[in-house]
């Protein structure tokens, strides 16, 4: 079965296939406004980090 049923049996059209691009570009864009004026996400970005890290360490027991 070729692409286009599959999408046409799910409702996806055409257009709807550039939402995840759309959105890959909006992420980036506010990773890179997040960096330049530094906002609050550091503080959220140093505990998953940290969180991470305890995960790995408890991870032997």
């Amino acid at each position: 079965m070729n692409r286009n049923r599959i999408d046409a049996r799910s409702g996806w059209s055409d257009s709807e296939h550039n939402i995840p691009k759309a959105a890959k570009q909006l992420v980036t864009h506010m990773t890179e406004d997040s960096q330049q004026f530094g906002t609050r996400t550091s503080g959220v970005l140093q505990y998953a980090k940290e969180a991470k890290e305890l995960n790995e360490e408890y991870a032997h027991f």
